[in-house]
């Protein structure tokens, strides 16, 4: 009977049982305190990320006025360290000097060396929004190119890539493309579309082009970048012009893919051989299984098209730039010695 006497009271009213009401307590203020935590978290977090962004700036600042000069001194002293063998510089002048354009073709494989070996071309290039696309479009400029930017990026950065390189070209006098055309993320030596794309729209001839050193270290990536040593042997083979016409099917495109990507495979199995390369297991990685060569010894390039090889007996719908032709823009002639 003691213990009933502490039990609160119960309301009956309407048949239902309820607790009595318990006083008001302090709680109530707690909403107004939280919303102020809320709130200072979110500015902490605003503070935090503008000066992520203000350090990785300066980083990338930093990456780009140093590393080009770091590049620029290494490939010095494999250049002049090493000996060469170069077969492009007629083959490419010549049809630049004939069209006022042209596409080259390499592997991803070469990103590290390409920009060095072909300086002298005074070529036009592309390099992604990124903020390490920043870097080596520094990079570039140091190695006289001429840049486009574009591809991938953040979202609110990118920009299409095709139709800049297409209207860049037809706009601009002198453009030489050096295009990685199995980047930037592989699969390696396979051809994507962008390389003959911009060619068909373009009337311009193609030119295919493996450089390749007897030593250099390998790296582990999808490419198997390669990055040369001091004291080595460079051979840089070509072969060309292809021409695809502007009226070509899909078919057609297709089959001149299938074409340049295979010319791309020759032209990598001989330089391994003419550079004295020891033969690898890993040497036809990327390869089709069981692909093997069909070019003669000496024999440099394969015909798919009648104008195909043939410099001097282009088709008739080949760019040919007027004298009077006032639409382009123009941009530095290169010099086979500067």
């Amino acid at each position: 009977m003691a213990q009933s006497a502490h039990k609160p009271p119960i309301s009956t009213r309407g048949g239902s049982q309820s607790a009595a009401p318990q006083p008001p307590t302090v709680m109530a203020a707690q909403p107004r305190a939280t919303g102020a935590t809320a709130t200072s978290r979110t500015q902490r977090k605003r503070r935090a990320k503008r000066l992520r962004r203000w350090v990785a700036a300066c980083l990338v600042a930093f990456a780009a006025a140093v590393l080009p000069r770091l590049y620029m001194a290494y490939m010095w002293l494999v250049e002049v360290t090493s000996r060469h063998d170069d077969r492009l510089t007629t083959l490419l002048l010549g049809t630049v000097e004939r069209h006022d354009r042209a596409v080259a073709i390499l592997w991803h494989q070469e990103v590290f060396s390409v920009a060095y070996n072909y300086r002298r071309y005074h070529g036009h290039a592309l390099a992604s929004v990124s903020d390490f696309g920043q870097v080596i479009a520094a990079l570039l400029h140091r190695c006289n190119f001429t840049v486009v930017r574009g591809g991938s990026g953040s979202r609110s950065r990118q920009r299409p890539v095709l139709p800049a390189l297409i209207a860049h070209m037809r706009t601009h006098r002198r453009v030489i493309y050096g295009l990685t055309v199995d980047g930037s993320q592989g699969p390696a030596y396979r051809v994507k579309h962008g390389g003959p794309a911009i060619a068909q729209a373009c009337c311009a001839p193609v030119i295919a082009v493996r450089t390749w050193y007897k030593r250099g270290i390998t790296l582990p990536t999808w490419d198997r970048t390669q990055i040369p040593l001091p004291f080595n042997r460079r051979v840089t083979l070509a072969s060309g012009p292809y021409w695809i016409a502007p009226d070509t099917d899909r078919e057609g495109f297709e089959a001149f893919r299938a074409h340049v990507e295979n010319e791309l495979w020759e032209l990598t199995e001989r330089a391994y051989t003419e550079a004295g390369a020891s033969h690898e297991a890993g040497r036809h990685r990327g390869f089709p299984d069981g692909w093997r060569s069909r070019w003669s010894p000496g024999q440099l390039g394969r015909k798919l098209g009648p104008h195909d090889l043939e410099p001097d007996r282009p088709p008739p719908w080949a760019h040919r730039l007027l004298a009077a032709d006032t639409r382009f823009t123009s941009s530095p002639r290169a010099q086979a010695g500067a």
